[in-house]
């Protein structure tokens, strides 16, 4: 009896250090809170390729882990349901000691020792139809929930996809526009000279500005759009800093890029300083 209280409070502490190790968030697994960019093998000198933003996604993103957690809790509650489909046992034991003590004979020392025990089996035969029914509701839980991994999995490979191509876009887009801010800086350039020696007129010059403050422009925006695709890269990898790391694009992964074609992003960048400098602005050749 003894050893079965001890082992019973042994269980319970057990239970009680598990849970407050749980609580915890050091203890708590990948996926159940954002992790540090050294913990997955990411710094300032790595560079990350789409297949492995894909591999770590699926690997700690918070979605996959809850939903990992929602199939395993239905189907601890499908083999339950189960289990109700056959017998029970219940045993137990007693053991009590009392004294034979009279109110004519208080002075007596003899004592009596009880014992009891008892073993008890139960199965279900007929229950109206209320096991089967929980049964197939319980299947049916964990069908949906492998269902809900399966589309929380595509979710994730698609999110950390699109973010991985979107950050490799927001880092062409700020060299496009360091490279049209350059040209639209050079271009002003030409034309004060121009307007010293009495070739261009004040509006040139006006024009220029405007052209490279809108230029200037475009290249904070492009800056915020990286910083901002980088963080979403972030997110669908289920971090919680920004490890600073490169990214590698192959021409594979983009099937979008538009190098060598005519009206890509630096292409139409090119032309567009190309229009003002033809124009009203004067051309950057002169003449």
């Amino acid at each position: 009896m003894a050893l079965a209280v001890a082992l019973a409070a042994g269980a319970g502490c057990a239970t009680i250090r598990h849970a407050r190790e749980v609580q915890r968030g050091e203890n708590a697994l990948p996926g159940e809170r954002t992790l540090k960019a050294a913990e997955i093998g990411l710094n300032s000198n790595s560079v990350l390729s789409l297949d492995e933003a894909v591999r770590l996604a699926l690997a700690y993103h918070p979605a996959i882990a809850q939903a990992s957690q929602s199939l395993a809790v239905a189907e601890s509650r499908h083999r339950e349901a189960l289990a109700a489909y056959g017998p029970t046992a219940n045993a137990s034991a007693g053991y009590s000691k009392g004294s034979s003590n009279t109110e004519e004979d208080r002075s007596s020392s003899a004592t009596k020792d009880s014992y009891s025990a008892s073993l008890k089996a139960d199965i279900t035969l007929c229950d109206f139809g209320r096991t089967p029914a929980a049964a197939r509701q319980a299947r049916e839980q964990r069908l949906a929930a492998l269902a809900a991994l399966r589309s929380a999995r595509n979710d994730v490979a698609f999110g950390a996809r699109a973010a991985f191509l979107a950050l490799g876009k927001a880092q062409e887009l700020v060299q496009v526009a360091e490279e049209a801010a350059r040209q639209y800086r050079s271009h002003l350039d030409q034309v004060k000279a121009f307007a010293a020696v009495g070739r261009r007129i004040r509006h040139d010059v006006t024009k220029a500005e405007v052209d490279l403050g809108n230029a200037e422009l475009d290249l904070v925006n492009a800056r915020s759009e990286l910083s901002n695709a980088r963080a979403a890269l972030n997110r669908s990898l289920g971090l919680a800093e920004e490890p600073g790391c490169r990214i590698a694009i192959s021409p594979a992964s983009e099937p979008g890029r538009d190098v060598g074609r005519v009206d890509g992003p630096r292409s139409r960048a090119a032309s567009r300083v190309g229009h003002a400098a033809g124009t009203g602005t004067g051309r950057l050749g002169g003449g």
